[in-house]
């Protein structure tokens, strides 16, 4: 196996509190086990349960055995870091999650594991370091051993608001709001702080990539979704709105009272042209109902079908090596598991229904990246018309947002 130029000079010049920011299929995981390999003799990884035997294969794969390597789910370090012996280097995956939040536990539990045991080799590994909020480069300065003040980084790039007029003092202080600042001007300050701490590398930066191809399609909302959404009316705007997204899809969740409801929706139509006219389907869902709905809808056209959720036995790339192998596969996976895996023989993956995440929807799109492809990719968002949460979620995830229902409300109330 060998590595690319741009891999050799993150190798040859990254500092020891580093982040590896290379977007999906740029080639982070080699990378930081060469990392570790030319510096350190131990490392811990720590990663999400998914990809846990990701890692240990890419391991076997990449190391000369220079080092050794502990691999931890996030989980499992959070709950044991007091317990672990002390190594040389943390190489965290995908902190996006958890690591990019510093109020998490995750988060304390690795600060807690740096201080106890003074790391001085730190690499963070993300494809989507730049989440819905800037807290998150913020929270990798810390890790990284950046000295920048809480304070001023909550000025530049955050707008704060009071509620009500009584003097800020004592319990009082939590009436103070804040809301990330936003423009092109934002964005650009927190590429360049990124680019301090850690390398910046996007697949289109090493090769000539083919244009991927987006397209919208929108479907009314029959008697049955319409019947849906009535009885699934709650007070709670939370769960309204819930409620409403689910009717969108032709399903509707069950609670204490009411069993799981589905019913027959224009977009059920859709995805069955759209699959049985492809060789290799990626169909992307909120709600685990709308795969078990699903399953059922292919059944008929004899192609495999592979599912990706939080319920599977098999990790997510085990699941994903086995559809690879396919001729012709269809994947149903849910819009939240969206990480560390790769299904670079896909071309098309439909949304029938989005996740509220800018990342897991970032994340999600790249699972059919690849750098040595020659074929553009398709994705087709298939979404309600009218005032539809469908649309409102679209709406955010372009715009690098995550979709806030207590938002959404507070529009609604000002159009009525």
């Amino acid at each position: 196996m060998k590595l690319y130029k741009h891999q050799i000079e993150t190798i040859n010049n990254a500092a020891n509190k580093w982040g590896l920011f290379f977007r999906m299929r740029v080639g982070k995981t080699p990378t930081a086990i060469k990392l570790a390999d030319t510096r350190v003799k131990t490392a811990i990884v720590i990663c999400p349960k998914s990809i846990l035997n990701q890692w240990e294969r890419e391991i076997k794969t990449w190391s000369d055995g220079s080092c050794k390597f502990l691999v931890y789910s996030r989980e499992q370090f959070r709950l044991k870091h007091k317990e672990i012996p002390k190594c040389d280097a943390i190489i965290g995956d995908e902190v996006h999650v958890g690591f990019a939040n510093y109020k998490s536990q995750l988060f304390k539990s690795v600060v807690a594991y740096i201080r106890k045991h003074n790391i001085n080799h730190i690499w963070l590994l993300t494809g989507t370091a730049y989440t819905s909020t800037p807290w998150s480069v913020y929270s990798y300065s810390i890790l990284l051993g950046k000295d920048w003040k809480w304070f001023d980084f909550r000025q530049a790039f955050f707008d704060t608001f009071r509620l009500g007029k009584k003097p800020l003092v004592g319990p009082d202080r939590r009436r103070v709001i804040t809301k990330p600042k936003e423009g092109p001007f934002i964005e650009a300050r927190l590429q360049e702080l990124l680019k301090k701490m850690g390398t910046v590398i996007d697949l289109k930066d090493i090769k000539e990539i083919v244009p991927d191809e987006d397209s919208i399609e929108y479907f009314s909302l029959n008697k049955e979704q319409k019947k849906l959404i009535e009885i699934g009316y709650d007070i709670n705007h939370m769960t309204r709105y819930t409620k409403q997204h689910q009717a969108e899809s032709g399903v509707l969740l069950g609670d204490g009272y009411r069993e799981d409801m589905e019913v027959t929706c224009a977009k059920d139509k859709r995805l069955l042209e759209i699959v049985e006219a492809s060789d290799k389907t990626i169909v992307v869902f909120r709600y685990l109902k709308q795969m078990e709905k699903y399953e059922n809808l292919f059944k008929s056209l004899g192609i495999p079908i592979f599912k990706i959720s939080g319920q599977e036995k098999e990790s997510a790339s085990d699941v994903a090596d086995k559809a690879e192998k396919e001729e012709r596969a269809i994947i149903l996976a849910q819009g939240d598991t969206a990480a560390g895996y790769s299904l670079k023989s896909f071309s098309l993956m439909v949304f029938a229904s989005m996740s509220y995440s800018f990342v897991n929807y970032d994340q999600m799109r790249f699972r059919i990246q690849a750098k040595d492809k020659t074929t553009p990719n398709y994705y087709i968002h298939l979404l309600t018309d009218g005032d539809s949460i469908d649309q409102a979620i679209y709406n955010s995830v372009i715009k690098k947002q995550d979709f806030s229902f207590n938002l959404y409300a507070k529009q609604r109330e000002n159009k009525a």
